[in-house]
């Protein structure tokens, strides 16, 4: 695997040509036959079986699974994942999902990951949000790849016990942030790390975020205020949640998972916020089992997150229209009037936002100002005459 990223070098036009059913194995017909279910999700998944391959383009979202030779992925958490979420109840309101099978693997883990950086590139570019299901979160790559084609700045939220920041010396599944973070073209404008825990990470690799001007929050932050961290997935274009960072109680197939991380109701609560956040077009699920879970409490954990998850999208509001009526401004002055912050809350979902660019006067002329994602708390600190530590790191970049 070569130490910098390759670079896509595919159009719009010859993506939007390919056949996407070329890129996929189907799911076999005695497992379609076992998940079969009655007022359950499983009639309202449009499944890629040997006679069919969904229709994605109309589709609110994709999902499928990918592995390779270097990371395969259990076949018996493949099936007990897709059965689980089949026999989950329907959603609050009609969505269109597709399950496209397991995506074929290339000749190089290189290749897959292109291939996995194509298809991502196809459903995003037809409004078709993807959910990868991958053996390994090195396939973060490929969906981070995705992307490169858009000429847009993303940000990342990566929800993971370990900050995954090694250099090309160290295993591939423990370098992919620096794969991404050194790729170039750069493209990546924000990077917030949830659910790390301090005693799995080196103090270097924390700084070296610092450096970055990018956020690492650790489970007992998390847990200490969990809503604080919904501003923070709100900014998110894509999100990577690695198994790793739910306690192994939860999940008992990862064995390898540390005895005090996200509980399972945290997760879910996680993939809530990333489903309501509009700007997120694709989610990805990482880990692979090194032991059987016989009780089925591992596959119906992750399938309800992945529930939870669409459950937000369906609930996503278009919010994101400043000049509205939906929201209410408010000018909240700082050093005796020398400069004020400018927040936003909606009036229909009660989140905040606020205004990030130059509190110098007399620079209107050259003031540029971006609207990220804020909580109450924010509010509250700029009332009380101090920046908010949010706003400072918004600046910082």
């Amino acid at each position: 695997f070569p130490s910098s990223i390759f670079i896509l070098k595919f159009t719009h036009s010859q993506i939007n040509n390919m056949n996407l059913r070329l890129f996929f194995d189907s799911i076999a017909e005695n497992d379609l036959a076992d998940w079969a279910s009655s007022n359950s999700l499983f009639e309202q998944i449009e499944y890629h079986h040997a006679d069919s391959f969904p229709y994605w383009q109309n589709a609110d979202l994709a999902f499928f699974t990918v592995e390779s030779e270097q990371f395969p992925q259990s076949e018996e958490l493949k099936k007990d994942l897709r059965g689980a979420l089949a026999k989950l109840k329907p959603f609050s309101k009609e969505c269109k999902l597709v399950d496209l099978g397991t995506l074929r693997t290339g000749d190089t883990l290189e290749d897959t990951q292109m291939r996995l950086a194509e298809v991502c590139e196809m459903l995003i570019t037809e409004n078709t949000l993807p959910i990868i299901i991958g053996s390994a979160h090195i396939w973060g790559i490929g969906q981070f790849l995705g992307y490169q084609n858009m000429e847009k700045l993303i940000s990342i939220v990566n929800i993971d016990a370990q900050i995954d920041l090694a250099d090309e010396t160290q295993t591939l599944d423990r370098q992919f942030l620096y794969q991404i973070f050194s790729n170039h073209p750069n493209y990546l404008f924000d990077y917030n790390h949830l659910g790390y825990q301090r005693y799995l990470n080196m103090p270097k690799v924390l700084q070296t975020l610092e450096t970055l001007s990018f956020h690492a929050s650790s489970v007992g932050e998390i847990r200490s205020n969990l809503q604080n961290t919904e501003p923070v997935v709100r900014l998110a274009d894509m999100l990577m949640f690695d198994i790793s960072a739910l306690k192994k109680q939860e999940v008992p197939a990862f064995a390898q998972n540390a005895p005090f991380g996200l509980t399972g109701e945290e997760a879910c609560q996680l993939s809530w916020y990333a489903g309501l956040n509009e700007k997120l077009t694709s989610f990805g699920l990482f880990g692979n089992p090194i032991s059987t879970d016989s009780s089925g409490q591992t596959a119906s954990v992750l399938a309800i997150m992945i529930w939870y998850f669409i459950e937000g999208v369906n609930h996503r509001k278009a919010e994101y229209s400043f000049k509205s009526n939906f929201h209410t401004k408010y000018m909240v002055p700082l050093e005796e009037g020398k400069h004020t912050l400018v927040f936003y809350k909606s009036k229909v979902t009660d989140k905040w936002w606020m205004e990030v660019g130059s509190v110098d006067k007399g620079t209107a002329d050259y003031d540029r100002f971006i609207i990220i994602p804020c909580s109450y708390s924010d509010y509250e600190t700029a009332n009380k005459g101090e920046l908010p530590e949010r706003w400072l790191r918004a600046q910082d970049k």
